[in-house]
């Protein structure tokens, strides 16, 4: 396991205990979509897919992945119930069936064993790693 796995397993793993500062902590005891740990989250995963993409799935991960999928979702969806109290302070309504979308193929690219490439998903919600690779070039 390289630096940079660990890195990534240690905030995908941190997202799943709820620590403080991890997207799952900002919008579960927060009530706040914070657009940086989203890509901290989401990009760390990504790692982990890279890094065992021809590896049986490992079951601590398995379940750290499906546990922070499924936290988000709900997040969203209480967000999303009028009668409900839940708000999300900074919620991207008007990108959130973008965020969905990466959500859905980070889920998928993990159980099936793939990672769909950056460009694929447009211009409209642009994962700040595409960004910084692009203004490299």
């Amino acid at each position: 396991m390289n630096i940079s796995e660990k890195h990534s397993i240690q905030i995908l793993f941190d997202n799943y205990k709820c620590k403080e500062g991890t997207f799952i902590y900002f919008l579960h005891e927060d009530a706040l979509f914070h657009s940086q740990a989203f890509w901290d989250y989401y990009n760390s995963v990504i790692s982990v897919i890279k890094d065992r993409i021809d590896d049986k799935l490992d079951e601590n991960i398995t379940l750290a992945v499906v546990f922070t999928y499924q936290a988000i979702i709900e997040a969203f969806l209480w967000h999303s119930t009028p009668n409900d109290t839940y708000v999300i302070k900074d919620y991207p309504s008007d990108k959130i069936s973008f965020y969905m979308e990466r959500l859905d193929a980070l889920l998928g690219g993990y159980l099936k064993g793939y990672i769909i490439d950056e460009e694929k998903f447009g211009d409209d919600l642009i994962n700040p790693i595409r960004r910084i690779k692009e203004e490299s070039k």
